[in-house]
């Protein structure tokens, strides 16, 4: 099937800084003990990794899964807490966990027909993944019902380092350049920015981590501005509405995010 691909080209410079700007405020202070920080949901549960397992934790409840087959988990997606998309790279293997943390369903990419070797592994709507496969090169949506590929994109010459994603658009970053695709198979922008670390979206938002800067985009305006935070040793962070999470490997930092004109 031929699909067109647009790809769009934007220069970025500070000077977009001219036509908006935001500010962090700082919320609270938190300790965490954590091999790793995956996010906090809208109910203001913390999901982390600890010795192999995925934990989480409200003020008056905590739930735990755990399969020491899998080794350790690579990512937790928690876009839809009802639907969390655990994926462990090692044993190439996604698991589907509802909210209580019990298993819906998995799926292990290496005894599909077609196998996948996956880097990385997204929500991507009801019961699909985005997915970067390391054999082409390439993102691909993969409907975990049917254990098949429903759409495979351009590859990508190189290797990713971060994947974030909604239901309906995904974003990847290499060491040179940050990738837009929609769900309809075509390759929407291609943003030259290098050394980004860490990224993740949230309602068509966009922040990102890259070389001791933060930079955030909304679906407005398309074009990314800085934004001013403390010095902190960034592990993992998270991104949700306007909310920002970041942790440090010791202590979680919360900050609003709001635009200032």
């Amino acid at each position: 099937m031929l699909r067109t691909t647009i790809l769009v080209f934007i220069c970025f410079a500070y000077a977009f800084a001219k036509a908006q700007s935001y500010t962090s405020t700082p919320i609270s202070k938190t300790m965490l003990t954590a091999d790793a920080f995956c996010g906090i949901d809208d109910y203001n549960y913390i999901y982390s990794f600890k010795n192999s397992s995925i934990i989480k934790s409200g003020t008056s409840d905590t739930y735990r899964f755990s399969d020491l087959t899998l080794g350790n988990p690579t990512s937790l997606d928690i876009l839809n807490p009802l639907k969390l998309v655990a994926f462990y790279e090692m044993t190439q293997t996604v698991i589907i966990l509802d909210n209580k943390l019990s298993e819906i369903t998995r799926v292990n990419f290496n005894n599909l027909e077609e196998p996948i070797l996956a880097t990385h592994a997204r929500q991507a709507g009801d019961r699909k993944l985005w997915l970067f496969n390391a054999d082409t090169q390439a993102v691909l949506i993969f409907d975990y019902q049917r254990n098949a590929t429903v759409i495979n994109f351009q590859p990508e010459m190189k290797s990713i380092i971060g994947m974030a994603s909604d239901f309906n658009n995904c974003w990847t970053t290499n060491d040179t350049t940050l990738t837009h695709y929609n769900n309809y198979g075509i390759i929407l922008e291609k943003h030259p920015i290098a050394d980004v670390q860490h990224i993740q979206s949230s309602d068509e938002k966009l922040i990102l981590y890259s070389g001791e800067k933060w930079l955030f985009m909304d679906a407005e305006n398309k074009t990314f501005v800085p934004i001013d935070l403390p010095v902190i040793d960034v592990q993992s962070f998270s991104f949700i509405g306007d909310t920002l999470h970041i942790y440090d490997g010791k202590q979680l930092s919360t900050f609003k995010i709001t635009r200032t004109n």
